[in-house]
């Protein structure tokens, strides 16, 4: 009988080159494993970075993980000078996605970056400002969304649908920003890729293209997780859609729409839950900004009103929310972890208007834990059994 084991040529032309890269990798002077972040400190300790790995943001339609993740990816950028990220966008056009750039970086609301016009006139009109300092506060902004552009490359639906495209376009820019050694080895890929949204990817492939939808979801996602997170090491990111059972509590994994197979490639799993989506406004999760800046809950703010009638309770809130006052808390859950072993909460304060998601502290973390959030409406359960 022969013998089954690699021959000494191929351990050498194969496997040693490997065991060499990891040896080294171990020895690098680094305090993360991963990426650091700017100021989502909670989540950069517990992941140890953002390693390279296939990474899932699920949520509702409307649930905000598009702005969880976008956020997650300026984060990224601003921390990590030689850092590139190729931003497949299905989902949203180009524009889109530069206005809300600009919105997080000027702090000015969506609507009125869009209109800076309209927005000057207002300001003057209520004496808060005046023409020569917004516009030049927010030429300067537009020229760091465009620096920031240079490291934010962005492709719309109307570069591409095709995951094939995308792993070539992927390809290309790799080799461009890839820091290699004197013997051409990889050291560090310098890039991370991220795709919005996973359930719009289309096969250019005419034979893959004609797969039924479970089929489908199910190649696409070994593609995702193998022709790009693993070929190139680097971290790829991808939003989902999650099955909608009469939904009002925080997802599961199981709720993953059309094939497990999501479920078992990606690495980690954020499921997104925004209360104030699930049960229509109907909730205590929000936030608000006191007056020294810092952030607190809407629930420490109404304990003020505790003398008043209850009904003036209710308007007090209505008010604070119609205002714009009360913004939602959204609720990260890490439900799967193969790359740090965490699984768990984390709680971010959403300014939708800004495009902007902020860590909450972690004292406030730690009272938000507390709330009693339903884990299924009722009917899904009764789903769910059947």
């Amino acid at each position: 009988m022969k013998d089954s084991k690699p021959t000494k040529q191929l351990f050498d032309s194969h496997i040693l080159p490997k065991i060499k890269r990891a040896q080294k990798l171990a020895r690098r002077q680094r305090k993360l494993i991963g990426y650091p972040l700017m100021s989502y400190k909670s989540l950069e300790n517990k992941l140890d970075g953002i390693q390279s790995g296939f990474y899932l943001w699920a949520g509702i339609s409307q649930s905000s993980k598009t702005m969880n993740m976008a956020n997650l990816c300026f984060e990224l950028l601003e921390k990590n000078e030689n850092l590139y990220i190729v931003y497949y966008s299905i989902d949203d056009d180009f524009n889109t996605i530069y206005y809300r750039m600009l919105a997080r970086e000027s702090q000015i609301p969506i609507n009125d970056v869009m209109l800076i016009e309209r927005y000057i006139s207002k300001m003057e009109e209520a004496g808060l400002s005046t023409r020569e300092t917004i516009t030049k506060w927010y030429s300067s902004c537009e020229n760091r969304v465009k620096e920031k552009m240079k490291r934010v490359l962005v492709f719309d639906s109307n570069d591409t649908i095709y995951i094939e495209e995308m792993i070539k376009k992927t390809q290309e820019i790799h080799n461009q920003v890839a820091e290699r050694n004197s013997d051409n080895q990889l050291i560090n890929s310098n890039l991370v890729v991220l795709i919005d949204n996973f359930h719009l990817l289309e096969f250019k492939d005419e034979k893959k293209s004609g797969y039924s939808e479970k089929v489908k979801v199910t190649e696409m996602s070994h593609l995702v997780k193998n022709g790009l997170a693993n070929h190139f090491d680097i971290p790829v990111m991808a939003t989902a859609e999650l099955r909608k059972l009469n939904h009002v509590g925080i997802p599961d994994l199981d709720a993953l729409k059309e094939s497990v197979a999501l479920r078992y490639d990606a690495n980690v799993v954020f499921l997104i839950h925004n209360d104030t989506v699930s049960k229509l406004g109907e909730t205590t999760l929000y936030w608000y900004r006191k007056r020294d800046g810092t952030i607190d809950l809407a629930t420490n703010w109404t304990h003020a009103l505790m003398g008043s009638s209850v009904d003036d309770q209710m308007k007090a809130v209505e008010q604070a929310k119609e205002s714009g006052k009360f913004m939602p808390i959204i609720l990260l859950l890490v439900a799967k972890n193969k790359l740090s072993g965490f699984e768990g909460k984390i709680f971010y304060a959403l300014d939708a208007k800004k495009a902007t998601l902020y860590e909450i502290p972690n004292d406030l973390q730690m009272e938000l834990r507390k709330i009693q959030i339903q884990f299924f409406s009722e009917g899904e359960k009764e789903i769910r059994k059947r």
